[in-house]
């Protein structure tokens, strides 16, 4: 599969549920990102349930 310089990365969100229509919201995001030395992992954590948005931005 060619993906020219795109390079692979592992992904995760942690949710406090699935229905944002019920209040859940994404808590954590994280990537995991292979390279020379092994791996980077990034993280950006809500610390209170009003910063979704920053981790989210963040994450873009």
């Amino acid at each position: 599969m060619y993906h020219g310089e795109l390079k692979p990365c592992i992904f995760d969100i942690e949710t406090t549920g699935l229905s944002a229509q019920r209040g859940n919201k994404i808590i954590l995001t994280a990537c995991l990102i292979p390279n020379s030395k092994g791996v980077t992992i990034t993280q950006f954590l809500a610390e209170n349930p009003y910063e979704e948005d920053r981790v989210i931005m963040a994450t873009m």
